[in-house]
C-alpha cells in the first residue's frame, strides 16, 4: 500500500488523540479515495488493540495469532471450555523486622475471549467516530437561509444549494468559486458573499470568511453580529460594512453605515478600535499594521435580484437607456436594442418605415421594470399610460402615425431606410454605453414600473427623475419639425415642452419622486405636424436613488 507507514502514522496519532488538523484531513482524503480502506482499518485496529492489552494484560500472545481470523474464531469456541488462569502467589520473603502481611492476590479469570471481545467492542466505537467524522451529517442548528444567488458555482458539483435551502450553523465549509449569494439570518441579517469565496457559518449571529467578499446589513434587532477572518474579528454596532478577505489573510473593512468594532492580536499586536461610517481599514497579516484605506463606495455587491440579474454595489443612479436595451439599469443592456410599439416586445430589427399605431396601451411582460408602451393620439385628450390605469389628460390629437421603435441609442435610419447617422449633439456622439441615450422617434410613450425596481433595490428609495433632452438634426438641416415632450408621473403631466423645435437646445429634466409615485411615462409626440425626422432624445435618463437611513 502506497505511504502505508504514513498512514499506520496517522491511525495510531488518532487513537492517541495526538493527530494534527492536517495529517487528519489527509487520513479524510485517504479514505475517500481508498476502496479497501475499511478492511485495513479493521486489521489494523484488530493488532493495535492486541497489542495495548497484551501490555495491560502481561499475556505473552502473538500479535500474527489474533490478527488471524480463523484462529479468533477458533478462541472464541474454546472459551466456552476454557479453564480460568489462576495467577500463582509469589514466594515468601526473608522477614526482616516484623512479619508484614500481604492481602492474597485476586485470581484473575481473563480468558482469550476477553481479548477479542475487547477488540470488537474498541472496533465498533472506532467506526462509530468514522462514522460521526465522514458521514455526510448536518451539523449544528438552522440559523440562516439561502434567499437569492446569481450565476453561482459552488466547489461540491453535487452539493449545490439551491434558493430556499436552509444553513446550518457548525464547521461545514461552503466553498463558492464564483458568482453571488444572499443569506438572511433568522435575526434579520442580510449577508451578501461574491465569489470566489470560502465561508462557513459559526453561530446564528457569527459567521467566518476565510476569503472573499461579504457585505452585511444588521437591523437593530441583531445588534452584535460578527463577521471572522483569520485574524480579525468585526462585530456589528448597528452597521452595514463590508468585509474582504484576501487569499493572503489581509483584511479590509469598509464602512457604510453606523459603526463597528475591529479587533485583533496578530502577532501580539492587540488592536481594538471602533471604525464609524466613510471609513476604512487594512490589517496586514505579514506585518500585523492595520492602515487607514479610502473607501469604495462601489466595491462590494450589496443587493442582488436573480429575476433581474440586478447586482446593486451602491451606485446612486439607474440608467433608463439601458433598461430598455433589455438590461437591469447597470450596463448590461444591449446598444441599439429597443422595444416595439406593435408588440411591446424586445427587438433587435427595426422596420423603418412609417406605420400607423395601435390603438391603447401595450403591456411590455419580458422587461420587469418597463409596465409598457403606447402610440399618443387621442381626440377627447384622454390616454392610458399604465396597467393600473392611469390616464393622462392632457394628450395632443397627433396622427396616430411612428416610424421608429423606442431604443438605446445606436444609429438613426435615414427616410430613404438606406443610410444611417450618428446621434450627434454639440459635435459628441450619444446612444453609447458612455453617453446613453433612450431614442423616441414621433409618436412614441414609454412607462416604467417604479415599484418593480424599487422590490429589486431592498433598502433603497428612488428621488428623482433626472435627464437632459434636445433634438437630433440630419446632417445640414436646416429646419426642425415641432415636437411635443412630456414626462408624467401616474399619469400627472411634471414637465412638458409643446412645440418644441430648437436645434442645440438642451431641456433640463429633474422631478423629485416619493414612495407613492408608482410610474413614470416619457412621450415624445408630433407637435401637430408631420413626424418625419422628429428625432427625440434623452440623455443620460437615470432614476436617483439612496440608502433608507
Amino acid at each position: 500500500m502506497k505511504d502505508q507507514h504514513k498512514i499506520d502514522e496517522y491511525l495510531i496519532r488518532l487513537l492517541n488523540n495526538e493527530i494534527s488538523e492536517s495529517d487528519f484531513i489527509q487520513l479524510k482524503e485517504w479514505i475517500a479515495n481508498n476502496p479497501n480502506a475499511i478492511h485495513y482499518y479493521c486489521m489494523f485496529l484488530s493488532d493495535y488493540v492486541t497489542v495495548r492489552r497484551q501490555v495491560e494484560l502481561g499475556f505473552d500472545i502473538q500479535d500474527d495469532m489474533l490478527a488471524d481470523p480463523e484462529i479468533l474464531t477458533v478462541l472464541a469456541e474454546y472459551e466456552k471450555i476454557a479453564p480460568a488462569i489462576e495467577v500463582p502467589k509469589k514466594a515468601s520473603q526473608r522477614e526482616l523486622i516484623q512479619k508484614v502481611v500481604y492481602p492474597p492476590r485476586e485470581k484473575r479469570n481473563v480468558s482469550k475471549f476477553n481479548i477479542l471481545l475487547l477488540t470488537m467492542n474498541a472496533a465498533a466505537i472506532f467506526f462509530l467516530v468514522l462514522f460521526i467524522s465522514f458521514a455526510p451529517l448536518k451539523g449544528g442548528i438552522e440559523v440562516a437561509t439561502l434567499t437569492d444567488s446569481i450565476d453561482v458555482k459552488w466547489a461540491d458539483a453535487n452539493n449545490t444549494i439551491k434558493n430556499g435551502a436552509r444553513l446550518y450553523s457548525g464547521k461545514t465549509s461552503y466553498v463558492l468559486r464564483e458568482g453571488l449569494v444572499k443569506l438572511k439570518f433568522d435575526n434579520n441579517t442580510q449577508v451578501t458573499i461574491e465569489g470566489p469565496a470560502d465561508f462557513h457559518i459559526l453561530d446564528d449571529d457569527m459567521i467566518k470568511l476565510n476569503y472573499g467578499q461579504l457585505y452585511s446589513q444588521v437591523p437593530p434587532e441583531a445588534y452584535g453580529f460578527q463577521i471572522c477572518t483569520r485574524y480579525a474579528k468585526i462585530i456589528d454596532m448597528g452597521t452595514e460594512f463590508g468585509v474582504k478577505e484576501g487569499i493572503d489573510a489581509n483584511t479590509k473593512v469598509h464602512v457604510f453605515k453606523g459603526q463597528v468594532n475591529l479587533i485583533s492580536n496578530i502577532l501580539s499586536k492587540k488592536i481594538n478600535i471602533d471604525m464609524l461610517a466613510g471609513s476604512a481599514r487594512e490589517l496586514n497579516s505579514a506585518t500585523g499594521e492595520l492602515k487607514e484605506i479610502p473607501i469604495e463606495n462601489n466595491l462590494f455587491a450589496r443587493q442582488i435580484d436573480s429575476t433581474t440579474d440586478f447586482i446593486w454595489r451602491g451606485q446612486n443612479s439607474l440608467n433608463l437607456a439601458d433598461i430598455v436595451g433589455g438590461g437591469n439599469g447597470l450596463g448590461t443592456g444591449a446598444i441599439g436594442k429597443g422595444i416595439s410599439l406593435t408588440h411591446g416586445s424586445s427587438v433587435s430589427d427595426f422596420n423603418w418605415t412609417a406605420r400607423q399605431g395601435k390603438k391603447g396601451y401595450l403591456n411590455v411582460s419580458e422587461l420587469p421594470f418597463i409596465d409598457g408602451v403606447v402610440v399618443p393620439d387621442s381626440e377627447d385628450g384622454t390616454l392610458q399610460v399604465s396597467s393600473q390605469g392611469h390616464i393622462f389628460r392632457e394628450c395632443p390629437n397627433t396622427s396616430g402615425l411612428y416610424f421608429d421603435e423606442i431604443r438605446n441609442g445606436g444609429l438613426i435610419r435615414i427616410t430613404d431606410a438606406k443610410s444611417t447617422v450618428p446621434m450627434l449633439f454639440d459635435n459628441e456622439q450619444y446612444g453609447t454605453s458612455e453617453k446613453p441615450l433612450l431614442f423616441m422617434h414621433a409618436n412614441a410613450g414609454i412607462t416604467f414600473n417604479l415599484n418593480a425596481i424599487r422590490d429589486s433595490l431592498s433598502g433603497i428609495s428612488v428621488t428623482a427623475f433626472h435627464s437632459r433632452c434636445f433634438l437630433f438634426a440630419k446632417p445640414n438641416m436646416t429646419k426642425i419639425n415641432k415636437n411635443d415632450i412630456f414626462v408624467l408621473v401616474d399619469g400627472e403631466a411634471k414637465f412638458k415642452k409643446i412645440g418644441f423645435d430648437q436645434y442645440g437646445v438642451v431641456l433640463n429634466i429633474d422631478i423629485p419622486l416619493t414612495e407613492g409615485d408608482h410610474y413614470l411615462t416619457l412621450i415624445a409626440a408630433d407637435g401637430g405636424d408631420s413626424i418625419v425626422l422628429d428625432w427625440v432624445g434623452f440623455a443620460e435618463p437615470c432614476l436617483l436613488f439612496e440608502a433608507n437611513r
